[in-house]
């Protein structure tokens, strides 16, 4: 029985080694063909000579908005002392140097004109810019039996002109050495709004109304991320002053462009 055993465990090593050689032919036999077809001759990988990976990163919109001004003034376009006109109406512009005694610093005309505020695109975004004021006319300025008294703004790129040796605005005699380079480098960029639709024309300012101030102020560093805002005032002969030192806001919010 041993025997028997011995040579039935032989055969079975025998066909063994057998069928494992003609699988392994077979196997050889197929990959030659997957290889004359245009494989590679290898299984378990891409067929292309190229893979595509991924990357993925989100950006935030960021609405940011500040205004500029010289240092001297913190973002107030002042009119300083007013007098009241014999006749008509006086229509003071701050984006002029008005003259008349209308306005006065006491020296006879107004020597911090013109004057503006720079509203500049901080952020990451193109923004539509509106100014709204919770202040009447009457509050600021006072009353009249005309109903003439006004005030207005009008947005445009107007802006001072200036250069490294010093800037032209009248404060003080204040010159680019004693204020620092900053604020001429911005009024140099405060010029701009290529890609803005503003309101180039006196618009009377009535309360809590919502003004289009640039309807496209793109960001980056360029001139365009700037729009100046200017004020005029309206006094009429008649006019009964609402008091000294009289101010109003001027609130200015920005929109996503969609």
């Amino acid at each position: 029985m041993a025997d028997i055993s011995n040579k039935t465990l032989a055969l079975l090593l025998v066909a063994a080694i057998v069928v494992s050689l003609g699988g392994l032919f077979i196997s050889l036999d197929r990959l030659g063909r997957i290889q004359q077809l245009g494989g590679s001759g290898f299984t378990g990988f891409a067929v292309s000579n190229f893979s595509q990976g991924r990357s993925n990163v989100s950006i935030s919109n960021v609405i940011a908005m500040s205004i500029h001004q010289d240092p001297n003034n913190e973002n107030l376009i002042d009119f300083q002392t007013c007098t009241i006109p014999q006749l008509g109406r006086s229509n003071v512009s701050s984006n002029s140097t008005n003259s008349g005694g209308f306005c006065t610093d006491g020296s006879g005309d107004i020597d911090n004109f013109p004057d503006n505020l720079t509203i500049r695109n901080d952020g990451n975004v193109n923004l539509l810019v509106k100014l709204r004021s919770p202040n009447t006319t009457q509050e600021f300025l006072g009353s009249s039996g005309t109903s003439a008294a006004f005030w207005a703004f009008k947005s445009d790129n107007e802006s001072y002109t200036a250069s490294w040796g010093g800037c032209t605005k009248n404060v003080n005699n204040m010159t680019a050495a004693g204020m620092g380079y900053d604020w001429c480098d911005e009024i140099l960029n405060s010029s701009g709004s290529g890609n803005c639709t503003m309101t180039k024309q006196w618009q009377k300012i009535s309360p809590n109304i919502d003004y289009k101030v640039c309807d496209n102020l793109t960001f980056g560093n360029n001139a365009n991320r700037n729009v100046s805002v200017w004020l005029q005032i309206g006094i009429p002969f008649d006019l009964i002053p609402a008091g000294q030192d009289r101010k109003v806001i001027l609130n200015f919010t920005a929109e996503v462009l969609t």
